[in-house]
């Protein structure tokens, strides 16, 4: 594992259990819609938050991609 990873990981555990609200990625899926983090999900060699929303809806959400804006609450 590299060493940005290492930094990105931690970063990502911390944040288990916080409120999120992705604003902007490519799909548009659940723009605007607040979630939680549940755990850290990597996926494809990047960690991810698994989100978990209020009706029960699941999203797998990069912590670190271009394509993804989001607000930690």
């Amino acid at each position: 594992m590299h060493t940005h990873n290492h930094g990105a990981l931690g970063f990502a555990e911390r944040q288990i259990g916080r409120l999120i609200t992705v604003h902007r990625r490519r799909d548009g899926w659940r723009c605007g819609q607040p979630g939680r983090v549940t755990m850290v999900a990597p996926s494809q060699g990047r960690p991810c938050w698994l989100v978990e929303y209020p009706d029960g809806a699941h999203d797998v959400v990069p912590v670190a991609d271009p394509g993804y804006h989001y607000t930690l609450h």
